[in-house]
């Protein structure tokens, strides 16, 4: 039978010490000889948690010690070394890959004092978070691993300047600036390995910059800040390594996206207004790592692609519209709306076209199959045509609002040629009875 543990030891004192602020505890364990850079099973160390929650006497005396202010975590090796299993393994043991270093954790509690005092001290402020680091090698298999749902977000914390962004903190972006020249920084990798069929070296890709974090969160006051600082408007994003399959295409490619796509991806008007007063381009298309792969590269969304699929505000859409955005993918958005029964999206896609009238054939039979019948109605008042066999698929289907419906449109529908056609093409049974009926109407002698 195992004994159960009933004393900690001064290395786990000292990380609790210095979570609690207690200074005269962590310095009782420092002066003992207690190791400064200890680090917890999650991978936080005594200095950064004492930043974490703005201790800003438990980091002197831990800077003092000889605490490491740029230490890391066990993931950056094992990245370094391109260990998935391994990460894989430690991550499930609980080492926090959200753990980057005791500046972020500063900027993150918006601790403008203890962020000041861990630059002075040498604090690197282009240290990146752990997927960042694995995202900047090209390991694949890492950065699945490590991803979450805040990197197809475009709101990663990269870097300390990325989260300064997204906490719309000018404050702490302006200290940054002091001991960061480059503000545009975040991860990046290069394809200098692979060369198209022409022989060109494709040129490496960027990351969210913390330009892209604000525009993704909607903070308006460090987007201006970074636009202030020359941030290149236009730049294009991409947060995924593409993966190439053994033929050589690609697979799971993100494509790149600029701030504006961000503004109207979360339908921020305020944010776009911002951007394209700062000169971004309004229609300016996403662009895929590595798409001289595939032979055939299709046009990519624009911003006004993203703000009717995704953001679906009307004034962010307005604007784009007025500034002259158009949408690439208008079709796809249409079966997107009409699969998953979005009818403010189906009726606001109608009002944008501007081309002649498509064939809505396809769409309709999916919103007879899957018995929308709003969506139908929509479809139908501009211009689906009914025929028979949707309207056997909807009895069949036993959707009677649906058979209705497309009756109903089917008759109305009929040009005035057609009607004729069928009264005369009538059994001759029909077509007497109705003549005679006629007739009698109209007060005609019957023979």
């Amino acid at each position: 039978m195992m004994k159960k543990r009933t004393s900690r030891t001064d290395e786990e004192n000292l990380l609790l010490a210095a979570a609690s602020g207690l200074t005269k505890t962590v310095q009782r364990l420092l002066a003992k000889g207690t190791n400064p850079n200890v680090q917890a099973p999650s991978g936080a160390s005594p200095l950064y948690l004492a930043a974490k929650f703005g201790h800003e006497k438990c980091v002197r005396e831990l800077l003092n010690a000889g605490a490491n202010v740029n230490i890391e975590s066990k993931l950056y090796s094992l990245i370094e070394k391109d260990k998935s299993d391994a990460i894989k393994s430690k991550v499930r043991e609980g080492l926090d890959p959200n753990i980057i270093s005791p500046l972020c954790a500063a900027t993150a509690g918006k601790h403008y004092n203890i962020m000041k005092l861990l630059l002075d001290k040498g604090a690197n402020p282009y240290k990146l978070s752990p997927y960042g680091y694995a995202l900047s090698k090209t390991s694949y298999r890492c950065t699945e691993i490590l991803d979450n749902d805040k990197v197809s977000m475009q709101l990663h914390p990269y870097t300390a300047a990325h989260i300064a962004a997204m906490n719309n903190d000018v404050k702490a972006l302006r200290l940054l600036k002091i001991y960061q020249e480059d503000m545009n920084f975040s991860a990046a990798f290069d394809q200098l390995k692979w060369k198209n069929f022409f022989g060109a070296i494709e040129k490496y890709h960027v990351a969210s910059t913390p330009f892209h974090a604000a525009a993704a969160s909607g903070s308006l006051g460090a987007a201006s800040f970074l636009c202030n600082e020359k941030q290149q408007v236009n730049q294009l994003a991409c947060d995924k390594l593409p993966y190439i399959r053994a033929d050589g295409s690609l697979s799971d490619s993100h494509i790149g996206l600029t701030a504006l796509h961000l503004a109207g991806k979360t339908g921020n008007k305020a944010m776009a207004k911002l951007l394209l007063m700062y000169g971004a381009t309004v229609n300016y298309e996403g662009r895929r790592p590595l798409f001289w792969l595939n032979m055939y590269e299709p046009r990519q969304w624009t911003p006004l692609d993203f703000a009717v699929m995704y953001g679906k505000n009307i004034d962010t859409i307005n604007l784009l519209i007025e500034q002259g955005g158009h949408l690439n993918y208008w079709k796809d958005h249409l079966q997107h709306a009409v699969k998953t029964n979005d009818v403010w999206l189906t009726e606001q896609l109608f009002n944008f076209k501007k081309d002649k009238k498509p064939d809505l054939s396809s769409y309709l039979y999916i919103a007879v199959v899957n018995n929308r019948v709003d969506i139908a109605q929509i479809l139908l008042r501009n211009g689906a045509r009914v025929t028979d066999a949707l309207i056997a698929t909807a009895e069949d289907s036993d959707y009677p609002k649906m058979t209705e419906l497309l009756n109903a449109h089917k008759h109305e529908g009929l040009s005035f040629s057609t009607r004729v056609k069928r009264f005369f093409c009538l059994p001759a049974e029909s077509s007497s009875h109705l003549r005679s009926a006629t007739a009698l109407s109209l007060g005609l002698n019957q023979k």
